[in-house]
């Protein structure tokens, strides 16, 4: 992706320019730290209510569901993050931060296959759907407070996230056909964009001049609007279902850090 690969050489310039300052000053006042942990689901990101979040459509013979809507229920399951972060010290207490992170979560179909077969009277159906890769790049300023070789922060990011279409389809494996007809969105997954803010708390421990280990628990925010065109196919049909719908990303992660100061 295009923005992707500006923001990686966002990055490298910065570090480029840090690291320059560093060696002109002689003093360490920059840090790199690589990070890597869970990325925990919070709020309707990890709920997973099949009926409240089903879409519907009332007729004969049968009511029908023709999605399911994001903003109530994502269904997105533990997963992991990684996480580069680079910090400049302004003052003994105030840095200022970059955070480029990665969150990959899977979704929870179980619950939405077993509910559409019940609702087609025991007819079999099974909902499939791709994971969740969230992507943020986001600036920041943080407070931190140190005590001896222990060092204690807390961080406000504002930022740009990008995330993969999430595409989903609805399987009715009941039919006798060798191809089961199925549901799903027809034409472009473009990859979605959304302002990001974040907070994280964390603490680190220096055990040589230049090298440090430490947690973060980080919380990071987005909501990425998007269209869906669901059409039955093989046969087509169902342009008159098109819809929009939200996928609100809150996620908590819990990291180890491995910092580097130059």
């Amino acid at each position: 992706m295009r923005k992707e690969f500006f923001f990686s050489n966002l990055i490298i310039l910065v570090l480029i320019t840090l690291s320059a300052f560093s060696q002109n000053e002689g003093v360490s006042k920059f840090e790199v730290s690589v990070n890597g942990g869970l990325s925990l689901p919070v709020g309707a990101y990890g709920n997973n209510n099949s009926s409240k979040s089903a879409i519907y459509i009332i007729g004969a013979p049968e009511t029908t569901v023709k999605g399911f809507s994001k903003v109530k229920s994502g269904f997105a399951v533990p997963g992991s993050s990684y996480n580069l972060t680079l910090k400049f010290k302004m003052t003994n207490n105030l840095k200022l931060l970059f955070q480029a992170s990665n969150n990959n979560n899977g979704v929870e179909t179980d619950g939405m296959s077993v509910f559409l077969t019940e609702l087609y009277n025991s007819k079999e159906t099974k909902v499939e759907e791709v994971n969740y890769r969230v992507l943020f790049f986001s600036p920041g300023i943080g407070y931190y407070s140190s005590i001896k070789k222990f060092e204690l922060g807390i961080n406000l990011f504002v930022g740009y996230s990008i995330a993969n279409y999430p595409y989903y389809k609805i399987i009715y494996l009941y039919t006798n056909l060798s191809t089961p007809p199925i549901l799903a969105h027809v034409g472009a997954k473009p990859n979605l964009s959304s302002l990001t803010f974040g907070t994280s708390l964390c603490a680190s421990y220096k055990f040589t001049k230049k090298l440090s280990i430490g947690v973060n628990i980080l919380y990071q925010t987005a909501t990425f609007s998007y269209n869906l065109h669901p059409e039955n196919y093989p046969g087509g049909g169902g342009s008159n279902f098109d819809f929009s719908d939200k996928l609100k990303v809150r996620i908590l992660n819990t990291l180890v850090c491995f910092g580097y100061s130059f």
